[in-house]
């Protein structure tokens, strides 16, 4: 049985909304009937950058978060929904490549960090098409700050507690994790890998500020990105994506 997000993103609005077939979808998503025909035969298993724009304008919500309604159950292991709505608005925006395994899930892997023995998952990778030859790997703020933050608590006798840690002020920890980050991009398994994004939840604003701004000089492989439910792309600062 061939996994087909766009069918079951269909169909799961017809439920919604109490639709009774076919030509009752296309009329209320304001689309021909041929799209809703092929999805459902499965000649067309994802929505094009047209049929989202469409989708988009109907529904009136942003692009991302349409992809992210079609997708999110397609990312493999457990990722947050701020990092799937960065993911997409990448992949629509910014013309970021997704990769999908055979089964129609999008890649994803567990890497151990350098010097601790802790994994982290990887949520997508990516990479920006026509424009360059190596991949990006997205990752989650919460998910490596977690894994760094109990080695260099296990490491360190000026630190007490876990709210001492993440108090902002404390460089030391966020040097630890991007020092880290840079070694990871240096290991040899590594050499396909140009760039890592690091996706930050808007309620962690305040350590996003402090990771960017120590990465401010740098050229490339680390760049933190917040999501921002209300930025233009669902993305705050998106001249990091120059870097």
């Amino acid at each position: 049985m061939v996994n087909n997000p766009l069918k079951e993103y269909f169909l799961n609005l017809m439920k919604l909304n109490n639709l009774k077939n076919y030509r009752e979808l296309s009329r209320f998503l304001n689309v021909t009937y041929g799209i809703i025909g092929n999805t459902m035969q499965n000649n067309t298993i994802f929505a094009s950058r047209k049929l989202t724009e469409q989708l988009s304008k109907t529904l009136q919500r942003k692009p991302e978060d349409v992809l992210c309604d079609i997708y999110s159950p397609y990312f493999f292991q457990y990722c947050p929904d701020y990092l799937k709505i960065v993911t997409l608005s990448l992949y629509y925006h910014f013309k970021y490549k997704l990769y999908w395994e055979n089964n129609i899930i999008i890649e994803s892997h567990l890497v151990r960090l350098p010097y601790i023995e802790k994994q982290i998952s990887i949520h997508a990778i990516m990479r920006r098409e026509g424009l360059e030859a190596k991949y990006t790997l997205v990752l989650d703020w919460c998910n490596i700050s977690k894994g760094f933050s109990k080695a260099f608590m296990d490491s360190s006798d000026c630190v007490s507690n876990t709210m001492d840690l993440m108090n902002p002020s404390y460089n030391s920890l966020y040097f630890f994790i991007t020092s880290g980050l840079f070694a990871l991009l240096k290991l040899k398994s590594m050499s396909d890998i140009k760039r890592i994004f690091v996706v930050f939840p808007t309620v962690d604003a305040v350590h996003y500020e402090c990771i960017r701004e120590m990465l401010y000089d740098y050229q490339g492989g680390i760049t933190p990105l917040l999501y921002d439910k209300n930025a233009e792309y669902s993305i705050r600062d998106v001249d990091m994506l120059n870097g």
